[in-house]
């Protein structure tokens, strides 16, 4: 069985740098090309950090998460953010009320696609007429290499297809991890089912002035950042 409490405490200690620093380095620049409006929502926020991350940029935001256990280490991290548990995975929110809806590392644990298409199409709901969804997913390259802080040298990571078992372990937190693998594809087709227009899909590399001993990240991302449009 797994303990909650001690998984969402290492979580909270999950800090923006090294290949996680990928994900988010380059977000800023996106969002303020696409985006307008500043009422935000992080669904499937966890411990918060991609929230406070929005918030240093100066969003109005709120936290969604299924645990109750990540929405109390989101708390204890900034009590000043709202942060709801959703009971089912459901948003009880009102329709067309954000501007920016961003979703970071979420729908590895997604069992179908027919679930994650369900998913899209409640924040597609809640968005906005023009409002942005931004999912932040493992590259078709992630469970292939290995990385500055994720570790991913495991059988089940051998030519998976979709909807597949894989295994990760995060490095900085000493957490292993099984995901669901989805592929590019995947993700494109359940956001147009879904409704959305997909404005751009990024992959960040690192770079020499980033500051690391990048392992692959150089040569391939281990991310995908989809931008989609309501």
């Amino acid at each position: 069985m797994i303990d909650f409490q001690k998984y969402s405490n290492l979580y909270s200690q999950l800090e923006i740098k090294d290949t996680a620093y990928l994900a988010y380095r380059d977000l800023p620049g996106l969002l303020n090309k696409y985006t307008n409006g500043k009422k935000a929502l992080d669904y499937g926020c966890g411990a918060g950090r991609s929230t406070r991350f929005l918030k240093e940029l100066g969003y109005d935001v709120e936290g969604v998460d299924s645990s109750i256990e990540m929405i109390q280490q989101a708390r204890k991290l900034d009590h000043a953010i709202s942060y709801t548990h959703l009971k089912n995975g459901k948003l009880l929110f009102l329709h067309n009320a954000y501007d920016l809806i961003l979703a970071s590392f979420v729908f590895f644990e997604t069992s179908s696609l027919l679930k994650m298409q369900g998913y899209f199409q409640e924040i597609y709901n809640v968005l906005k007429p023009k409002g942005i969804f931004v999912i932040i997913a493992g590259s078709m390259e992630m469970y292939k290499n290995n990385w500055l802080s994720l570790y991913t040298d495991y059988p089940e990571n051998i030519n998976p297809k979709s909807g597949d078992k894989v295994r990760i372990k995060l490095i900085n937190a000493d957490l292993e991890l099984e995901d669901y693998f989805w592929t590019d594809n995947d993700y494109k087709t359940a956001s147009k089912e879904s409704g959305f227009s997909l404005l751009q899909s990024y992959n960040p590399l690192g770079t020499k002035i980033d500051g690391y001993n990048w392992i692959s990240e150089t040569l391939v991302s281990p991310y995908t950042i989809y931008i989609l449009q309501k």
